[in-house]
């Protein structure tokens, strides 16, 4: 088995290349971490003789790209070449992972060579029971006892031999399935985990010897980050206090000690080559693209412009990534002027799969707080945060944590393409304020009159403010809306809403003390033929486990 696995892994040793010069290791100093990729600094120290030198800097990442490496080289040393390049690594057999795979594919092999020779065996007896199914001579017969006995002997034998097999394929098939997801297990591991790195071969002239040391730098893309938020209200009517974080994944193999960080929006993809500007034309904006984020259910305003009869959906977002250089990444918007992020203190990110989270900055914004209710849809009114300081904080596209006092409420996201002037932040639903809409039962009725019918229905929409202060409140409802010229709909009372004709969304905004009540009537009618139906109740579908 071992020849087997080395057999499959010999193709890669032939691009190998005999290292010669002197050896050494860094040791990571800066970095500048990118969205997709990091800048890395490591300082070298060793000992320098005068004239020509090679130095090979290895155990560095396996990616690192021959065209981005540098190195900066003491007074007195000049630097003749730089190149990178793979390696191989051949101690890799003895990684722990490795030989824990290496150990299983060992066991089920012999697994599989003891299944194969009890086959084997199997096979053989049944032929010779095949061979041998004539009882007694040409001359002499056999009593009916000894003919019972010898068939019974053939049939049993021969049954449980035809099971055994059965069984024992079977066997063998499910272990040489297991032995080729190890197998397949193995070389993934081997060419992206352990067994490739990169290497750094630098050519010098020096004029000086002794101790010293020097700077080298790579690109790769074995670690990234993305911005992430917290949003924190003290209390309703307080600034708001924005927490910008960024979220660290270290997959170089190295860990990072004491590094100083920064962490960058700029596009390290962007040639060194003199770019042209593009065209910068104007057009109009869709006020659809202005969003507003409701927690769990966000929708933006104008949700009730086209689909006023659907539920809201969960819309919480996720940019969870498994690896820097994974192919499952997640676009984000950032500013067109790339910011640079300096990380006050040094930090320590071990290498794995794990990300760390670190804080960039912490921003107070002046706030105003309003309410939206949505009676129609939701029982509880949601708290919305509007901001124009967020013109002053280098936003990027991120998920936000929502949290009031001490209590999480739960994750937004921030979207800085969708910003016009005010930054809204939804905060959660909010108890302070009760809201409530009931049918009117007892003035609702219906009516015929000759060929056609008439349906009245009267609703009640009462909202109470239980906070201690003032607040401002948006209320949102509507009217049903015809689509046919025999359905007619006429809106007798609305409180004195605001009311799209196209869409039959109603707004109301109004101010509420402490402890004050507002109730809205919403009054309305439709008529259409007697001999048609039309589906005037709405309904809505939720989830449930069957059992």
């Amino acid at each position: 088995m071992k020849k087997l696995l080395i057999i499959v892994l010999g193709a890669l040793f032939l691009n190998v290349k005999a290292q010669t010069g002197k050896t050494l290791q860094g040791k990571i100093t800066e970095a500048t971490i990118f969205l997709n990729g990091a800048t890395i600094t490591e300082l070298v120290n060793f000992q320098i003789k005068k004239g020509n030198m090679l130095l090979v800097v290895d155990n560095l990442p396996s990616d690192i790209n021959p065209s981005r490496v540098t190195a900066l080289l003491p007074e007195g040393a000049e630097l003749l070449s730089i190149s990178s390049e793979t390696i191989l690594h051949e101690d890799f057999i003895k990684h722990p992972d490795i030989k824990i795979i290496y150990d299983s594919m060992l066991l089920l092999e012999n697994q599989s060579k003891a299944l194969r020779f009890r086959i084997d065996a199997l096979n053989l007896e049944l032929d010779l029971l095949k061979r041998n199914l004539y009882i007694g001579g040409t001359n002499t017969g056999v009593n009916i006892a000894e003919l019972q006995k010898a068939t019974d002997f053939y049939r049993i034998r021969q049954d449980d031999i035809y099971n055994r097999l059965m069984k024992d394929n079977i066997q063998s098939s499910i272990i040489g399935e297991k032995i080729l997801v190890l197998n397949a297990r193995s070389k993934v591991m081997i060419n992206n985990l352990l067994s490739l790195s990169g290497k750094m071969s630098i050519a010098i002239s020096s004029q000086i010897e002794g101790s010293t040391s020097m700077l080298v730098k790579y690109f790769t893309f074995k670690a990234a980050w993305k911005p992430i938020y917290d949003i924190k209200v003290e209390d309703v009517g307080k600034p708001m206090q924005l927490i910008q974080k960024g979220k660290i994944l270290n997959q170089t193999e190295k860990d990072w000690k004491n590094v100083k960080t920064v962490l960058s929006t700029a596009d390290p993809s962007v040639s060194i080559s003199r770019p042209e500007l593009e065209v910068w034309a104007l057009d109009f904006v869709s006020q659809r693209g202005k969003k507003i984020n409701l927690g769990y259910n966000g929708r933006d305003k104008d949700y009730f412009d086209e689909k006023a009869k659907e539920e809201i959906s969960s819309n919480t977002g996720n940019m969870n990534r498994k690896s820097a250089n994974s192919a499952n990444n997640t676009e984000v918007t950032v500013s067109e002027l790339s910011n640079d992020f300096m990380i006050a203190e040094p930090v320590n990110i071990a290498s794995g799969i794990t990300p760390q989270t670190i804080v960039i900055n912490s921003y107070l914004l002046n706030t105003t707080y309003e309410y939206t209710g949505i009676p129609q849809l939701q029982t509880i009114p949601f708290l919305i945060g509007k901001t124009t300081d967020w013109r002053n904080v280098p936003l990027s596209d991120g998920p936000a944590s929502i949290y009031i006092g001490k209590n999480f409420i739960g994750e937004s996201y921030i979207s800085i393409a969708s910003i016009a002037d005010t930054l809204e932040i939804s905060l959660g639903r909010n108890k302070k304020v009760v809201m409530d809409k009931r049918m009117k039962e007892d003035l609702t009725s219906k009516s015929f009159f000759g060929n056609t019918i008439t349906e009245n229905f009267i609703y009640e929409i009462t909202v109470k403010n239980n906070n201690a202060n003032d607040i401002v409140f948006e209320l949102w409802d509507q009217v049903p809306v015809s689509k046919q010229e025999d359905i007619v709909v006429t809106v007798n009372d609305i409180s004195g809403a605001m009311i799209d004709e196209k869409t039959g969304k109603l707004t109301w905004r109004f101010n509420l003390k402490p402890g004050e009540e507002r109730k809205i009537n919403i009054s309305f009618s439709i008529k259409y033929p007697r001999s048609k139906k039309v589906q005037v109740k709405r309904f809505k579908a939720l989830k449930c486990p069957d059992f």
